[in-house]
């Protein structure tokens, strides 16, 4: 169960998907930290 149904009297948030959610936020982070990361002299 992974989707988060938000109700208030007779107001609804749609439908979220929390594992999709993570997913796409760590990849952006993934690609974020791909190209702002500096080169480490070895």
């Amino acid at each position: 169960m992974d989707f988060l149904i938000v109700h208030y009297e007779q107001y609804y948030f749609p439908a979220f998907n929390v594992a999709d959610a993570a997913i796409s936020v760590g990849a952006v982070f993934l690609l974020l930290d791909l190209f702002l990361a500096k080169e480490e002299s070895v």
